[in-house]
């Protein structure tokens, strides 16, 4: 029961933080999103845990990690992100 509990917790990082990045077409830094996604879930999300859970996202292309105009590294999502509902409701309009 406590794993069922920690996949939920570990899917609404990663929606909270697709959903940001998604927002913010100029990209995030890592530390401002990542204190960003603690400070809106009640429970704590440390940069290593974000990192681990969101690998899979990096490896495959899904949020990049880029330079900015200041030199700066940020992420980005790197293919257009739709949540489950958008997903859902465009498959019934057919």
């Amino acid at each position: 029961m406590n794993s069922n509990g920690r996949g939920k917790r570990r899917e609404k990082v990663k929606q909270l933080t697709l959903y940001l990045l998604s927002q913010n077409e100029r990209g995030m830094s890592f530390s401002y999103l990542q204190r960003t996604v603690d400070g809106c879930l009640r429970y704590r999300v440390s940069r290593h845990s974000l990192t681990k859970l969101l690998k899979p996202e990096l490896e495959t292309g899904v949020i990049v990690s880029e330079l900015d105009s200041e030199r700066k590294t940020v992420w980005k999502l790197g293919v257009p992100y739709t949540t489950n509902e958008e997903t859902n409701n465009h498959g019934m309009e057919t």
